[in-house]
């Protein structure tokens, strides 16, 4: 499957409206904290089943200097009106990340399988995501919104 990511300004330019140098991996280095799903604050509603719900409860970005970064997704499996038990899940997506101006393009390897790939740019302070893949949600995408994490940002 194939993933899109729209990732926004994270650090924004003390030069604005001039020009200024090409955007590195230290600019927009450090963690983010899920703030939202497709405009909706959280727990996110991701599928239901006849005996079961998943939800998507919270989730970081992380981006390093060295152009690594780690995406995690926390999710709650919800069986108790079968009952069922309530379980904590998630998935994490780590990988790499290259820049092409203010464009980001991820990729995320996968055993036995192809990358998932990303792609980002820069648009204000909030990293948005696109997430294409199937066995996602029940929409078969994901639009989560990270907030910088203030204690490590530059």
């Amino acid at each position: 499957m194939r993933a899109v990511v729209a990732i926004p300004m994270l650090m924004a330019s003390p030069f604005v409206g001039a020009c200024v140098e090409p955007f590195t991996p230290a600019d927009i280095a450090g963690s983010y904290t899920l703030a939202a799903e497709d405009g909706q604050s959280l727990p996110r509603l991701l599928s239901a089943t006849v005996s079961c719900d998943l939800f998507l409860v919270g989730g970081a970005l992380k981006l390093q200097a060295d152009q690594s970064f780690v995406l995690d997704l926390a999710e709650t499996i919800d069986c108790s009106r079968s009952a069922g038990p309530v379980q904590d899940a998630g998935r994490t997506y780590p990988g790499t990340f290259n820049l092409r101006g203010h464009e980001i393009d991820f990729t995320s390897p996968r055993l036995g399988q192809d990358p998932i790939t990303f792609h980002g740019a820069e648009l204000g302070g909030i990293v948005a995501i696109v997430i294409v893949n199937a066995d996602i949600s029940a929409w078969g995408r994901l639009k989560p919104a990270f907030e910088p994490d203030q204690r490590t940002q530059h």
